[in-house]
């Protein structure tokens, strides 16, 4: 995939891993950008470690409502990038179910 110019939602685990697994997100974002991608990183939203954590329910109503933005009546995202262990996620999965739902592209980085 070419990734210049496209936006693209990172998904992947969060919840109960150590520093909500900031450090896979920052490399996903890095790699991204570095081949032109705009990326929009969860990671950056999640408090931080001496901060207390809302609900995962506030979580995913904040991020949901991020990944279903759109513009000119098409999703605002071009891609939603899944990162290790995915699969294990709830949150993730909850996201590619509503990425394709709504017609956007999805890929396992």
């Amino acid at each position: 995939m070419d990734f210049a110019n496209k936006r693209i939602y990172l998904s992947g685990p969060m919840t109960g891993m150590h520093d909500w697994n900031r450090e896979t997100f920052i490399e996903a974002a890095r790699y991204l950008r570095n081949q032109g991608a705009r990326v929009f990183n969860p990671a950056f939203t999640a408090p931080a470690a001496k901060e207390k954590a809302k609900s995962h329910s506030f979580y995913m109503l904040r991020d949901l409502h991020e990944l279903t933005s759109y513009v000119d009546d098409a999703p605002f995202y071009d891609a939603l990038a899944q990162l290790p262990g995915w699969e294990k996620s709830t949150g993730a999965n909850v996201e590619l179910l509503v990425a394709k739902a709504c017609g956007i592209e999805v890929f396992t980085i």
